[in-house]
């Protein structure tokens, strides 16, 4: 499941202003019965988990000048993170 801040707290209640908040999200997605959770955060880049790594990981974004706005950039980053999380190449730490 992907959510954004909005979405998140619709869905779980739960307000997410900050990385801790969006932690708390991934868990209790994860409790519910989500296998794979991620949570958008704008330029803060994504939090995501798994029912297999449970701690909840911070994905970062980088710094990038706008070039055309009307293509999605949230949903190629989204792209991207979910290629790299299936295949096993997300950088942690």
């Amino acid at each position: 499941m992907c959510l954004n801040e909005t979405e998140s707290e619709i869905i779980t209640g739960l307000s997410v202003t900050s990385l801790s908040d969006a932690q708390a999200v991934t868990a209790s997605l994860l409790e519910r019965g989500c296998r794979t959770v991620i949570v958008t955060l704008g330029a803060q880049g994504a939090v995501f988990a798994t029912k297999d790594q449970t701690e909840a990981i911070h994905v970062p974004t980088r710094s990038v000048q706008a070039v055309d706005t009307t293509v999605s950039t949230s949903n190629r980053w989204l792209l991207c993170c979910s290629q790299k999380l299936c295949f096993g190449t997300i950088v942690r730490g």
